[in-house]
């Protein structure tokens, strides 16, 4: 025994190496085809949000002659109800469901951004200069200031395919917009003050909140990402926002406008809120599961795919003009989700998931 146990440190290549060797390999393919899993996953669940929020587009933009932030609020309501009622059910299974104080920080200052900044601005653009006009200039804010904020905050890194991909995409939005000025003039109903004039100042404002908007949605995507990498449920991140939302944007609405005039909305209005709402609430899971899964910067590429759906949608659905600019984004729009590397798996350092 002694003899042996004196040897076997000097025959370290018939011995140790292959033993090593048969071990390693199968757990570092499984650790790969994991991490490939879960990029799958990532796209997946980013085209699906992309379908979700382009429904609740349409929604929103059916109520956007209403209060933006009475409007906003309406609609966090059902990701409200739902992921409270998910949250009790995690709560009874023992699961950890709140963020350290680190966590609450960037879930609470992205909660704000994303109301204020996006909700607000975004509904209020949907009014001014319409669909087929906001969502592309949001998209294209979004896409750049996601990539520059997951670079500055998260280290993610930007393929030379990438950064082709996405210049393709922000000049596919701002192709999309060049007819801004040509906007549909507001619906007539608002219960906000006078509105101006159509004309190149109302439709700059317009541009600017929705350029405002997809900034605030990159910062949202970002905090959301630095909360559910820390074994934080979705569900978690999903209730906080949408509260934050009914009683940030609820409040402001209600001051505004006062009570008499909310209560005045016809019922019909308010079932668009909340189907907008509803297609909202799926559509967050599938981006909070997204962004779980790979990087910020692919998942608000992605989200380019909203341009060409919501740009046909304004004119087939709202009489919203087409224009020769507006084919040629569309087509910029698929070249470049076409260019874009086909999932990018988060870094192999990563904090493990966390519970839904």
């Amino acid at each position: 025994m002694s003899q042996l146990s004196a040897e076997r440190p000097l025959h370290p290549v018939p011995v140790a190496v292959p033993e090593v060797g048969a071990t390693q390999i199968p757990i570092a393919l499984d650790h790969d085809t994991a991490r490939s899993s879960g990029a799958r996953l990532g796209v997946a669940c980013g085209l699906l949000s992309v379908l979700g929020y382009t429904l609740a587009n349409v929604g929103l933009r059916r109520v956007a002659h209403w209060d933006p932030a009475w409007v906003s609020a309406m609609k966090a309501i059902p990701t409200l109800v739902i992921m409270a009622l998910w949250l009790w059910r995690l709560g009874h299974r023992g699961v950890r469901l709140w963020p350290d104080r680190h966590g609450w920080r960037w879930l609470a200052v992205g909660s704000l951004a994303g109301q204020f900044g996006g909700n607000w601005a975004f509904q209020w653009s949907l009014g001014t200069v319409g669909l087929a006009y906001a969502v592309p200039l949001s998209t294209a804010s979004m896409i750049l200031s996601g990539a520059l904020l997951g670079r500055l905050f998260l280290h993610e890194s930007l393929r030379p395919r990438s950064l082709l991909a996405m210049t393709l995409l922000i000049l596919a939005a701002v192709l999309l917009s060049v007819g801004v000025h040509q906007g549909t003039a507001p619906s007539s109903g608002t219960l906000t003050a006078d509105t101006p004039a159509i004309g190149w100042g109302y439709g700059i404002l317009g541009a600017a909140a929705a350029l405002l908007s997809g900034t605030a949605y990159a910062f949202l995507g970002v905090s959301i990402r630095r909360t559910v990498t820390q074994q934080v449920p979705i569900a978690t991140v999903m209730f906080v926002v949408a509260a934050t939302g009914v009683l940030t944007m609820g409040s402001v609405g209600l001051l505004a406008q006062g009570p008499r005039a909310l209560v005045a909305i016809a019922a019909t209005e308010y079932g668009w809120m909340l189907l907008a709402g509803l297609f909202t609430t799926g559509a967050f899971v599938c981006l909070t599961i997204a962004l779980r899964e790979t990087s910020v910067t692919y998942v608000n590429s992605l989200s380019a795919a909203q341009v060409a759906a919501s740009s046909v949608l304004g004119h087939m659905l709202f009489g919203e003009p087409w224009t020769i600019w507006l084919l040629a984004g569309v087509l910029l729009t698929v070249l470049g989700l076409w260019l874009l590397p086909h999932g990018e798996p988060r870094p192999a350092s990563a904090p493990q998931k966390a519970a839904f």
